[in-house]
């Protein structure tokens, strides 16, 4: 198929073989999106639980993208011309658009379809370029986890300091501000990734 769209022979054969476009995980990512479909329908109908996970989704996606112990095709892809950063950033979209457009579909799942449902796609772009730029220090399993961590540590953060019933407006991540922070920190994330780009072909993996 991807031949077909156009796609060269040999890039073609690099994103076939990415492990996060197997179906087995492709299923796991429907399943647990599933799972916090049904979370969210709570005798509220808060999309929170939804909101939380879908972002970390993609973010999964990239760790496994690239990288030894991940990557069965990580030996040939890095003595291929297109080591390192380019192949990182064609893996990368790949998993990163295919996980999103699950994400899309499910949250037409939820409770009430509105724009609140859609707050999960500027932290999922944040998240996953914040990964990608720290990639060119650690690997990118151990990037992905540190922006995992520190994700779900501000979530709980934030739902512990509500007094009040916990609604989506209460997490900062999904408030104006915060939405207006997730896209100065992606324009953060793309610089570091490009003034670094050489670094990611260095990084003991």
């Amino acid at each position: 198929m991807l031949r077909l769209a156009g796609i060269s022979d040999h890039t073609a054969r690099l994103l076939a073989a990415t492990p996060a476009l197997s179906n087995s995980w492709l299923g796991g990512i429907a399943a647990t999106l599933v799972f916090a479909i049904l979370a969210s329908r709570n005798p509220t109908g808060n999309p929170l639980p939804f909101l939380i996970v879908a972002p970390v989704l993609p973010l999964a996606g990239v760790a496994t993208a690239y990288g030894p112990g991940v990557d069965p095709t990580y030996e040939v892809g890095a003595s291929s011309p297109m080591r390192g950063m380019r192949l990182l950033m064609i893996r990368s979209i790949a998993v990163f658009a295919t996980t999103s457009i699950l994400a899309i579909a499910a949250s037409f799942a939820l409770p009430h379809v509105d724009l609140a449902a859609a707050g999960w796609i500027l932290p999922s772009l944040a998240l996953a370029t914040v990964c990608l730029a720290l990639s060119t220090w650690f690997s990118p399993l151990r990037s992905a986890a540190i922006v995992a961590a520190g994700w779900i540590a501000v979530a709980i953060v934030s739902v512990s300091i509500v007094s009040g019933p916990v609604r989506v407006h209460t997490i900062v991540a999904f408030r104006e501000s915060g939405q207006v922070s997730l896209v100065v920190a992606s324009v953060i994330a793309v610089f570091v990734l490009i003034l670094r780009r050489d670094r990611l072909d260095r990084v003991d993996r």
